[in-house]
């Protein structure tokens, strides 16, 4: 238990760590400069997100939902509401206690969506080529047990599941990992080590197979380098809609 706790919580103590540096890098981005969100702040945050890996690991003792029975329609049932509510609270902390418009995040030049497009057709035609030559997917998670649960979901919470991974999870995910983790750690550790470091909290959150994780990771850093470059959470967010969506069609079918 105590390795599960230290697993789960690792994020939380690197960002505490990295806190206690000094700023020295400002990004060059004229509208990445606007947050004052600092590390200690998204340690926090971080806590509170990562704190929902117990809700199921406890199912069966927590008093509302060992009512239902433990399976992933459920789970993503729980999951809309979780995501949901997070990305309301998170907005109002960010809006009215750090007075951050966090809309300046998602205002974005039509040249950016063009190549967001170009990135997509580009991700799409490695990996397929991956998948033939070498038979691996770096976009897909092929858990065998999850592929089955879905085949067996009804068409209620197949909508649900795909609420959640493709509409939610993304703007959800985005917002954190990118539009609030990047810069403070981009303040601290320069331009490569925030884009690797914030790809490598984004991975923990997802981490499963090797293989996997690998893909993961250099798909945050894509995400990472998107709005870097952009200013702007759109082109990321299209992005990883595009990828989950690819994902849950090739599961459903």
């Amino acid at each position: 238990m105590t390795l599960t706790i230290l697993y789960v919580y690792a994020t939380v103590f690197l960002l505490l760590i990295i806190s206690l540096l000094k700023d020295k890098f400002n990004p060059c981005v004229s509208s990445l400069n606007v947050s004052n969100v600092n590390l200690m702040h998204l340690a926090s945050l971080m806590f509170v997100y990562n704190s929902y890996f117990f809700v199921k690991l406890f199912w069966s003792y927590i008093p509302i939902l060992n009512r239902y029975s433990y399976s992933y329609a459920v789970v993503d049932a729980v999951d809309l509401f979780v995501f949901s509510f997070i990305l309301f609270t998170l907005y109002m902390v960010v809006r009215y206690y750090f007075k951050y418009v966090f809309a300046c995040n998602f205002s974005v030049r039509i040249k950016y969506l063009s190549r967001i497009f170009i990135v997509c057709a580009v991700l799409t035609i490695a990996n397929l080529l991956c998948i033939y030559y070498y038979n691996i997917n770096f976009i897909l998670n092929e858990n065998n047990n999850y592929i089955n649960a879905i085949k067996s979901m009804s068409i209620n919470s197949i909508v649900i599941l795909f609420f959640v991974n493709v509409i939610v999870g993304p703007i959800l995910e985005e917002s954190i990992f990118r539009g609030l983790l990047y810069v403070p750690l981009y303040r601290k550790v320069g331009r490569r080590f925030a884009l690797i470091i914030s790809s490598m909290i984004w991975t923990h959150s997802h981490f499963s197979s090797m293989t996997h994780s690998i893909g993961i990771f250099l798909f945050g850093i894509i995400l990472g380098i998107l709005y870097e470059k952009s200013g702007s959470l759109v082109p990321s967010i299209v992005l990883h809609m595009y990828r989950n969506s690819w994902v849950m069609i090739y599961l459903v079918n």
